[in-house]
């Protein structure tokens, strides 16, 4: 499959994402609000901390071995990754259960979620875990199809629970979590079925080859930074107010709906990334080549949300997060830099150095972690989004020097600069001039048809590099 048609794949259930989102939104801000979006971004972040836990590093240790390993040995890895995985995740999902009570008689944010609430995230660790390590596989693969297709049944499946619980069973903001527990159950479903072809008898190869101790290294940096999730989150709820939590979680959703576009495209670009870094010549030029325009139409949705983000968040939520407008636009400006590296990524995993990697992420998450101690009791929810800004800059920096160090590789990224730059001021400026709606929508014209220019010129020369001879 080529990389555009593994990218349309990709993108499809991005696209049915942002549809049925787009649909369910003005629905369901009818009855909940920040504070009940508050509380369900705590329980994930505490899911999302066991799932990291029990994946281990996935996506670091089968990139290492589909770079390296014989495929007879595929098999052993995969399947011995996925059944410790899934243990791992059946155990954090009963201690979750367990310890919910007595921690949230001491910690009144917890409090917030309440005990059937609790038990439904709990019960949705293990399907995250286990699609988790499927998706590193399906991904290297290239099996887009699967991909979709299981994204896809997700969406409609947790959609439809969610709107049957909040109407249908009157469940308030438990609605949210049942729709999340169903749609974890069919990312089990779709788990088991990827990664079917990799069952074999000798389920505890993998683990007698010492890979379980290759894959504890290689999640460090995952696991801290899901920590670092749900430190960022009770500081939030702690200092301000789950209803402050709310707002910030319900910011992300946006990156996180672009985010998902942009992973379509490093999901198709990452076996050609990897090729490229094991490959003497060098360059990264098809990698270039997909990133480039990538960094600029996430720059261009950045200045979209900087011009328009009040009337847009007003109206899909009944104006209950219109406050959250500045943060949904700098989280465009945070995607730039969160994907950012590809190039040094890819050099590090293709030669074997995915522990390295992850040691990097550690210490960019306690730089993270710095930061959100010191800022979010003052600044709330820009003191969050200043903390995670610093973890992934200091991340970046560090894989930079690390990778131009060992092989003098150039830098690549300079359109991540300009665009975070250029998002950073239009929220400046809008925030504090208060333009109305026609002057901003005239800003957003210029500036996007000037980036749609330079990509075009970009592309050029790309594309002319690329017919120039290697030799």
């Amino acid at each position: 499959m080529t990389i555009l048609r593994r990218f349309r794949w990709f993108l499809a259930p991005t696209v049915v994402q942002a549809a049925v989102s787009f649909v369910m939104l003005p629905i369901v801000t009818r009855i909940l609000g920040p504070a009940d979006y508050g509380a369900f971004a705590l329980a994930l972040a505490i899911v999302t901390l066991g799932a990291t836990v029990a994946s281990l590093g996935s996506s670091y240790g089968l990139a290492e071995a589909f770079s390296q390993r014989e495929e007879r040995l595929r098999s052993a890895i995969v399947a011995g990754q996925a059944l410790v995985s899934g243990v791992l995740g059946a155990l954090f999902a009963a201690a979750f259960w367990l310890l919910y009570s007595p921690a949230a008689s001491s910690f009144p944010a917890l409090a917030e979620i309440g005990a059937v609430a609790a038990t439904m995230a709990a019960a949705s660790v293990v399907g995250t875990v286990l699609w988790t390590v499927a998706t590193d596989v399906v991904t290297l693969e290239g099996r887009a199809r699967l991909f979709a297709a299981v994204i896809i049944g997700q969406t409609f499946v947790s959609a439809a629970v969610t709107l049957w619980a909040l109407f249908g069973a009157e469940m308030g903001r438990v609605a949210l979590f049942a729709g999340h527990l169903a749609g974890s159950v069919v990312l089990l479903g779709g788990a088991m079925f990827a990664l079917q072809r990799y069952w074999t008898s000798d389920l505890f190869g993998w683990l007698r080859g010492g890979g379980l101790r290759g894959s504890l290294g290689r999640s460090m940096g995952n696991v801290f930074e899901s920590f670092y999730l749900v430190l960022e989150r009770n500081l939030l709820a702690t200092f301000a107010s789950v209803h402050e939590l709310g707002l910030y979680a319900h910011s992300q959703q946006y990156r996180g709906a672009a985010g998902a576009a942009v992973k379509a495209i490093a999901r198709s670009i990452w076996p050609v990334s990897l090729a490229e870094a094991a490959s003497p010549v060098g360059g990264f030029l098809a990698t270039r080549s997909a990133w480039g325009p990538t960094h600029v139409s996430i720059t261009a949705a950045g200045v979209g949300f900087a011009a328009m983000g009040p009337e847009v968040i007003d109206l899909l939520t009944n104006g209950k997060f219109t406050a959250a407008w500045p943060l949904a636009a700098a989280g465009m400006a945070y995607l730039l830099v969160q994907h950012s590296g590809k190039p040094q990524t890819a050099y590090l995993l293709a030669h074997g150095r995915g522990t390295r990697l992850a040691l990097l992420h550690v210490v960019a998450t306690l730089v993270g972690m710095v930061v959100a101690l010191l800022c979010i009791q003052w600044l709330g929810m820009w003191g969050a989004f200043a903390a995670l800004l610093a973890q992934q800059v200091a991340f970046r920096v560090l894989i930079q020097r690390d990778v131009r160090h060992a092989v003098g590789q150039p830098f690549q990224d300079n359109v991540v600069i300009v665009g975070f730059l250029l998002i950073a001021a239009l929220v400046f400026v809008n925030s504090a001039l208060a333009l109305p709606l026609y002057a901003r929508v005239l800003e957003t014209v210029l500036v996007v048809g000037a980036l749609a220019a330079g990509t075009g010129a970009a592309g050029h020369v790309l594309r002319r590099l690329r017919r120039q001879p290697s030799g």
